[in-house]
Protein backbone atom coordinates (compact mmCIF):
# COMPACT_ATOMS: atom_id res chain seq x y z
CA UNK A 1 0.00 0.00 0.00
CA UNK A 2 1.18 3.77 -0.82
CA UNK A 3 1.22 4.61 2.88
CA UNK A 4 4.30 7.04 2.45
CA UNK A 5 1.88 8.92 -0.16
CA UNK A 6 -1.08 9.05 2.09
CA UNK A 7 0.66 10.70 5.04
CA UNK A 8 1.89 13.08 2.54
CA UNK A 9 -1.39 13.92 1.54
CA UNK A 10 -2.78 14.52 4.38
CA UNK A 11 0.50 16.03 6.31
CA UNK A 12 2.35 17.76 3.47
CA UNK A 13 5.81 18.59 4.06
CA UNK A 14 5.34 18.46 8.07
CA UNK A 15 7.43 15.78 9.45
CA UNK A 16 6.36 16.53 12.99
CA UNK A 17 2.44 15.84 11.25
CA UNK A 18 3.56 12.99 9.06
CA UNK A 19 5.01 10.99 12.41
CA UNK A 20 1.83 11.54 14.35
CA UNK A 21 -0.31 9.86 11.59
CA UNK A 22 1.57 7.54 10.80
CA UNK A 23 1.56 6.57 14.75
CA UNK A 24 -2.14 7.12 15.30
CA UNK A 25 -2.52 4.86 12.44
CA UNK A 26 -0.27 2.34 13.32
CA UNK A 27 -2.50 2.00 16.72
CA UNK A 28 -6.06 2.05 14.90
CA UNK A 29 -5.21 -0.73 12.74
CA UNK A 30 -3.63 -2.79 14.78
CA UNK A 31 -6.32 -2.54 17.93
CA UNK A 32 -8.90 -3.36 15.25
CA UNK A 33 -7.10 -6.21 14.47
CA UNK A 34 -6.24 -7.23 17.57
CA UNK A 35 -10.06 -6.41 19.22
CA UNK A 36 -11.87 -9.69 17.88
CA UNK A 37 -8.95 -11.97 18.98
CA UNK A 38 -9.79 -10.56 22.82
CA UNK A 39 -11.39 -13.16 24.15
CA UNK A 40 -8.43 -15.27 23.26
CA UNK A 41 -5.47 -13.26 24.36
CA UNK A 42 -7.42 -13.16 27.97
CA UNK A 43 -7.46 -16.88 28.11
CA UNK A 44 -4.02 -17.04 27.10
CA UNK A 45 -2.81 -14.03 29.58
CA UNK A 46 -4.66 -16.33 32.30
CA UNK A 47 -2.83 -19.52 31.09
CA UNK A 48 0.63 -18.09 31.09
CA UNK A 49 0.28 -15.69 34.44
CA UNK A 50 -1.80 -17.99 37.07
CA UNK A 51 -3.34 -17.01 40.10
CA UNK A 52 -5.38 -14.62 41.22
CA UNK A 53 -4.12 -10.63 41.14
CA UNK A 54 -4.90 -9.56 45.63
CA UNK A 55 -5.60 -5.97 46.04
CA UNK A 56 -3.50 -4.41 47.98
CA UNK A 57 -4.43 -1.53 51.06
CA UNK A 58 -3.97 2.28 49.61
CA UNK A 59 -1.17 3.71 51.17
CA UNK A 60 -3.32 6.91 51.77
CA UNK A 61 -5.62 8.23 54.19
CA UNK A 62 -9.08 7.50 52.45
CA UNK A 63 -11.50 9.33 54.09
CA UNK A 64 -9.29 12.45 55.79
CA UNK A 65 -8.46 15.47 53.28
CA UNK A 66 -6.05 18.56 55.02
CA UNK A 67 -8.74 20.61 53.41
CA UNK A 68 -11.24 19.54 56.03
CA UNK A 69 -9.17 21.37 58.72
CA UNK A 70 -10.88 24.38 57.40
CA UNK A 71 -13.93 22.68 59.55
CA UNK A 72 -13.28 20.91 62.72
CA UNK A 73 -16.30 18.93 63.51
CA UNK A 74 -16.32 16.94 59.92
CA UNK A 75 -12.34 16.62 60.53
CA UNK A 76 -12.56 14.76 63.74
CA UNK A 77 -15.24 12.69 62.58
CA UNK A 78 -13.17 11.43 59.35
CA UNK A 79 -10.57 11.04 61.30
CA UNK A 80 -12.37 8.71 63.73
CA UNK A 81 -13.38 7.27 59.85
CA UNK A 82 -9.20 6.62 59.28
CA UNK A 83 -8.83 5.25 62.92
CA UNK A 84 -11.95 2.72 62.37
CA UNK A 85 -10.20 1.74 59.16
CA UNK A 86 -6.88 1.26 60.65
CA UNK A 87 -8.64 -1.08 63.52
CA UNK A 88 -10.21 -3.01 60.60
CA UNK A 89 -6.79 -3.38 59.04
CA UNK A 90 -5.64 -4.60 62.37
CA UNK A 91 -8.11 -7.20 62.78
CA UNK A 92 -7.27 -9.06 59.78
CA UNK A 93 -3.71 -9.11 60.52
CA UNK A 94 -4.28 -10.77 63.46
CA UNK A 95 -6.58 -12.75 62.12
CA UNK A 96 -4.33 -13.74 59.23
CA UNK A 97 -1.16 -14.26 61.84
CA UNK A 98 -3.30 -16.72 63.61
CA UNK A 99 -4.15 -18.64 60.87
CA UNK A 100 -0.66 -18.62 59.67
CA UNK A 101 0.72 -19.80 63.00
CA UNK A 102 -1.59 -22.88 62.94
CA UNK A 103 -2.02 -24.03 59.11
CA UNK A 104 0.64 -25.58 57.23
CA UNK A 105 2.32 -22.19 54.99
CA UNK A 106 0.66 -22.58 52.16
CA UNK A 107 0.00 -18.92 53.00
CA UNK A 108 1.52 -15.86 51.32
CA UNK A 109 2.42 -13.53 53.75
CA UNK A 110 3.25 -10.58 51.58
CA UNK A 111 -0.54 -9.60 52.11
CA UNK A 112 0.23 -9.17 55.63
CA UNK A 113 3.04 -7.39 55.30
CA UNK A 114 1.52 -4.54 52.50
CA UNK A 115 -0.93 -4.33 55.91
CA UNK A 116 1.84 -4.02 58.20
CA UNK A 117 3.28 -1.01 56.28
CA UNK A 118 -0.23 0.39 55.98
CA UNK A 119 -0.52 0.01 59.57
CA UNK A 120 2.63 1.86 60.47
CA UNK A 121 1.83 4.75 57.52
CA UNK A 122 -1.66 5.32 59.29
CA UNK A 123 -0.41 5.47 62.86
CA UNK A 124 2.13 8.30 61.60
CA UNK A 125 -0.14 10.37 58.83
CA UNK A 126 -3.48 9.74 61.71
CA UNK A 127 -1.30 11.41 64.45
CA UNK A 128 0.09 13.93 62.31
CA UNK A 129 -3.40 15.05 61.70
CA UNK A 130 -4.95 14.78 65.31
CA UNK A 131 -2.30 17.39 66.16
CA UNK A 132 -3.23 19.59 63.49
CA UNK A 133 -6.56 19.52 64.41
CA UNK A 134 -5.56 19.62 68.28
CA UNK A 135 -4.75 23.12 67.89
CA UNK A 136 -8.32 24.43 66.15
CA UNK A 137 -11.46 25.42 68.03
CA UNK A 138 -13.21 22.11 68.84
CA UNK A 139 -16.58 21.42 71.58
CA UNK A 140 -15.49 19.88 74.22
CA UNK A 141 -16.84 16.69 72.68
CA UNK A 142 -14.50 16.86 70.15
CA UNK A 143 -11.77 18.10 72.34
CA UNK A 144 -12.06 14.84 74.29
CA UNK A 145 -12.42 12.17 71.21
CA UNK A 146 -9.06 13.27 69.71
CA UNK A 147 -7.87 12.92 72.83
CA UNK A 148 -8.93 9.54 73.12
CA UNK A 149 -7.77 8.55 69.09
CA UNK A 150 -4.30 9.37 69.80
CA UNK A 151 -4.72 6.44 72.68
CA UNK A 152 -6.54 4.26 70.34
CA UNK A 153 -4.10 4.39 67.14
CA UNK A 154 -1.07 3.97 69.51
CA UNK A 155 -2.76 0.90 70.54
CA UNK A 156 -3.60 -0.35 67.30
CA UNK A 157 -0.32 -0.08 66.03
CA UNK A 158 1.51 -2.35 69.10
CA UNK A 159 -1.60 -4.73 68.33
CA UNK A 160 -0.55 -4.83 64.75
CA UNK A 161 2.90 -5.27 66.15
CA UNK A 162 2.08 -8.17 67.96
CA UNK A 163 0.35 -9.92 65.23
CA UNK A 164 3.68 -9.60 62.91
CA UNK A 165 5.55 -11.38 65.70
CA UNK A 166 2.85 -14.04 66.10
CA UNK A 167 3.35 -14.48 62.07
CA UNK A 168 7.05 -14.97 62.47
CA UNK A 169 6.73 -17.06 65.09
CA UNK A 170 5.07 -19.31 62.55
CA UNK A 171 7.29 -18.87 60.32
CA UNK A 172 9.76 -20.90 62.63
CA UNK A 173 7.48 -23.53 62.88
CA UNK A 174 7.90 -24.49 59.66
CA UNK A 175 5.03 -26.67 57.88
CA UNK A 176 3.55 -26.70 61.52
CA UNK A 177 3.94 -25.44 65.07
CA UNK A 178 6.58 -28.01 66.64
CA UNK A 179 4.17 -27.57 70.06
CA UNK A 180 2.83 -30.88 72.06
CA UNK A 181 -1.27 -31.20 70.99
CA UNK A 182 -1.75 -29.90 74.39
CA UNK A 183 0.21 -26.82 73.75
CA UNK A 184 -1.80 -26.38 70.67
CA UNK A 185 -5.08 -26.50 72.18
CA UNK A 186 -4.27 -24.03 74.71
CA UNK A 187 -2.81 -21.43 72.26
CA UNK A 188 -5.88 -21.67 70.36
CA UNK A 189 -8.15 -21.07 72.99
CA UNK A 190 -6.04 -18.41 73.83
CA UNK A 191 -5.78 -17.04 70.27
CA UNK A 192 -9.89 -17.09 70.22
CA UNK A 193 -10.16 -15.11 73.63
CA UNK A 194 -7.84 -12.39 72.61
CA UNK A 195 -9.90 -11.93 69.46
CA UNK A 196 -13.08 -11.91 71.40
CA UNK A 197 -11.80 -9.31 73.74
CA UNK A 198 -10.19 -7.14 70.96
CA UNK A 199 -12.78 -7.58 68.34
CA UNK A 200 -15.75 -6.15 71.29
CA UNK A 201 -13.09 -3.62 72.60
CA UNK A 202 -12.75 -2.09 69.02
CA UNK A 203 -16.89 -2.20 68.84
CA UNK A 204 -17.51 -0.90 72.16
CA UNK A 205 -14.73 2.28 71.22
CA UNK A 206 -16.95 2.74 67.70
CA UNK A 207 -19.98 3.74 69.70
CA UNK A 208 -18.34 5.71 71.89
CA UNK A 209 -20.90 5.87 74.65
CA UNK A 210 -19.40 4.00 77.82
CA UNK A 211 -21.84 0.70 78.77
CA UNK A 212 -21.02 0.11 82.47
CA UNK A 213 -22.04 -3.77 82.18
CA UNK A 214 -20.26 -4.16 78.99
CA UNK A 215 -16.87 -2.64 80.11
CA UNK A 216 -17.25 -4.58 83.34
CA UNK A 217 -17.69 -7.37 81.01
CA UNK A 218 -14.24 -6.39 79.08
CA UNK A 219 -12.71 -6.03 82.18
CA UNK A 220 -13.89 -9.51 83.53
CA UNK A 221 -12.17 -11.20 80.56
CA UNK A 222 -9.20 -9.49 80.30
CA UNK A 223 -8.15 -10.72 84.02
CA UNK A 224 -9.54 -14.27 83.14
CA UNK A 225 -6.73 -13.47 80.44
CA UNK A 226 -4.28 -13.04 83.00
CA UNK A 227 -5.06 -15.30 85.09
CA UNK A 228 -5.25 -17.95 82.26
CA UNK A 229 -1.43 -16.88 81.29
CA UNK A 230 0.18 -17.92 84.73
CA UNK A 231 -2.05 -21.18 84.33
CA UNK A 232 -0.64 -22.40 81.06
CA UNK A 233 2.90 -21.08 81.69
CA UNK A 234 3.06 -23.74 84.77
CA UNK A 235 1.46 -26.17 82.49
CA UNK A 236 4.24 -25.33 80.14
CA UNK A 237 6.90 -25.89 83.28
CA UNK A 238 5.22 -29.14 83.96
CA UNK A 239 5.79 -30.02 79.94
CA UNK A 240 9.15 -29.21 80.53
CA UNK A 241 9.72 -30.85 83.56
CA UNK A 242 8.66 -34.05 81.81
CA UNK A 243 10.70 -33.54 78.56
CA UNK A 244 7.78 -33.53 76.22
CA UNK A 245 9.07 -30.42 74.68
CA UNK A 246 13.04 -28.79 74.35
CA UNK A 247 14.12 -25.51 75.87
CA UNK A 248 14.00 -23.85 72.73
CA UNK A 249 10.40 -24.31 72.03
CA UNK A 250 9.58 -23.75 75.49
CA UNK A 251 11.00 -20.36 74.90
CA UNK A 252 8.91 -19.82 71.71
CA UNK A 253 5.34 -20.95 74.01
CA UNK A 254 6.18 -18.40 76.09
CA UNK A 255 6.78 -15.62 73.53
CA UNK A 256 3.40 -16.08 71.91
CA UNK A 257 1.75 -16.32 75.34
CA UNK A 258 3.58 -12.93 76.12
CA UNK A 259 2.27 -11.65 73.07
CA UNK A 260 -1.36 -12.61 73.65
CA UNK A 261 -1.17 -11.31 76.49
CA UNK A 262 -0.36 -7.61 75.42
CA UNK A 263 -2.94 -7.82 72.85
CA UNK A 264 -5.54 -8.17 75.77
CA UNK A 265 -3.92 -5.19 77.63
CA UNK A 266 -4.20 -2.80 74.63
CA UNK A 267 -7.64 -3.93 73.90
CA UNK A 268 -8.70 -3.15 77.61
CA UNK A 269 -7.07 0.39 76.90
CA UNK A 270 -9.28 0.98 73.74
CA UNK A 271 -12.24 0.30 75.82
CA UNK A 272 -10.77 2.76 78.44
CA UNK A 273 -10.28 5.09 75.40
CA UNK A 274 -14.23 5.23 75.17
CA UNK A 275 -14.58 6.92 78.98
CA UNK A 276 -11.72 9.59 77.47
CA UNK A 277 -14.12 10.60 74.52
CA UNK A 278 -17.57 10.75 76.84
CA UNK A 279 -15.04 12.97 79.25
CA UNK A 280 -15.73 10.71 82.15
Amino acid sequence: LPLADWITQFAGDNIRLQIAIAHVGFNLVTTLLLLPLSGVLEKLAYLLVRGEDKPLEPMRLKYFDSRLLSTPPVAVEQLFKEVMRMADIVMTNYHFAMDYFFSPKSMDPSEFDNREEVIDFLNEEITRELIEVKGLQLSTGDVHLTGSLFHVVNDLERVGDHAENILEYGEFGGDAPPFSDSALTELRDMGDRVLKIIDESIDYFLHRHPDKELSGAILAQEEEIDDLVVELRNHHVERLGKMECTPAVGMLYVDILTDLERVSDHATNIMYAAYDNDGA
